[in-house]
């Protein structure tokens, strides 16, 4: 499986993204000849090799009429700053169709952070510094990259946030940005002490929508590496991205299950120790019954883990079971790409759980403590909430 791993030691923006690829083999002629399919007003796209501390990578700008657009840049009210309009630009050309979907759920997402940031719905989301014409060809541009170099599954270290505060449109905000916060709800983070942006609204999207699993490094083999630059001269570490592209070794485990046999176990403590299992980081957790030494009833505790959170589990089971040892094995999974949304139902809102690529939908699962909170707070059947639920995501496709 062709595997890219984002190594964001110095954040995560779309340009940054875009020329990291380019270092990694996207073809910049192939590249720019996608974007202009677009119907956008006219764009320049420079990229040159640039060094931060000694390391270089390519350095990637998009100029919109000559001159550099977007927050940083001078012209901050470009003719792209609301949801719809984004999205016709995006299915208005001539990029594949899996490039397109996938860019218009990176820009779904944003649209979902700032509508919950701002308090206003989805389509009257009024971009401001991820709604320029540059954003549109960053992200647009990655997804091209994406599915050019083949990439099939995606990981990434998690994200470092600065602090301080920058300018927005409505004045000073604080660092992370609320929108990037609301887009890594969920999400593992890492803080670190420069008071710079470090994470965009954009790269933050990208982490949401595009990348499977958030952790370390995978056992892979190692093919090649992209760096893009940033723009920021950052105090404690040169301004990079690294990406790393490679396939996943076939000998090394996509994750592990860890299981013991217990024939002693208080019935009381069984479902506290599932529950200590999945704050330990377990993926999944159950109880299957087993027929003990001397004909004893018992149960058999497992749990599904990656390489990162093993260690936790496992010790987790033997401080909170009566166990005293277990086993380990390697196994192999096959994940379908998910992500959340949050509708609003008659009782209050409620996040749901999509199945599938972006751009299509295969299962739609309401969240069990929603529901449940709603319906005891109302006093109305379960099942009437996860209806209303399914009903509100039906609307808004």
């Amino acid at each position: 499986m062709r595997t890219l791993y984002i190594d964001c030691f110095s954040g995560l923006a779309g340009d940054m993204t875009l020329g990291a690829l380019i270092d990694l083999g996207l073809d910049p002629a192939a590249l720019e000849a996608a974007l202009r399919t677009l119907p956008l007003p006219d764009w320049t796209m420079q990229t040159r090799r640039a060094r931060r501390h000694g390391l270089e990578g390519i350095d990637l700008h998009f100029l919109i009429g000559g001159r550099a657009e977007g927050p940083h840049g001078e012209n901050d009210e470009g003719p792209l700053h609301h949801y719809a309009d984004i999205v016709a630009a995006l299915r208005g050309g001539r990029l594949p169709s899996p490039v397109v979907a996938r860019a218009v759920a990176v820009f779904d997402a944003l649209a979902e952070a700032e509508a919950q940031v701002h308090g206003v719905p989805r389509e009257a989301v009024h971009f401001h510094e991820v709604g320029a014409v540059d954003s549109v060809l960053d992200i647009a541009g990655v997804c091209f990259g994406l599915w050019s170099l083949g990439i099939e599954r995606l990981i990434s270290a998690p994200p470092p946030l600065g602090r301080g505060l920058i300018r927005g449109a409505h004045g000073p905000m604080p660092l992370p940005a609320p929108a990037t916060l609301a887009l890594l709800q969920g999400l593992p983070i890492t803080g670190c002490a420069v008071d710079k942006e470090l994470v965009t609204p954009t790269g933050a999207a990208f982490l949401k929508v595009l990348v499977d699993e958030i952790g370390p490094i995978p056992s892979m083999i190692l093919e090649q590496v992209g760096v893009g630059v940033g723009d920021l001269e950052l105090p404690d570490r040169p301004n990079l991205l690294r990406l790393l592209l490679g396939r996943l070794d076939p000998r090394a485990p996509d994750a592990f299950v860890v299981e013991a046999n217990l024939d002693d176990l208080n019935p009381e403590i069984a479902g506290y120790l599932l529950e200590r299992l999945f704050e330990a980081g377990a993926l999944d957790a159950w109880f299957t019954p087993a027929q003990m030494k001397k004909g004893r009833p018992g149960v058999m505790i497992g749990a599904l883990v990656d390489e990162a959170q093993r260690a936790a589990v496992e010790a987790t089971l033997l401080a909170e079971s009566s166990t005293l040892g277990l086993r380990r094995y390697g196994v192999s999974r096959h994940v379908r790409p998910r992500r959340h949304l949050t509708v609003e139902t008659a009782y209050g809102p409620v996040r749901l759980k999509l199945g599938g690529a972006p751009g299509e939908v295969l299962n739609v699962a309401p969240e069990y403590e929603d529901c449940a909170a709603l319906a005891r707070a109302h006093g109305v059947p379960l099942k009437e909430i996860y209806r209303q639920a399914i009903a509100a995501h039906q609307a808004l496709t």
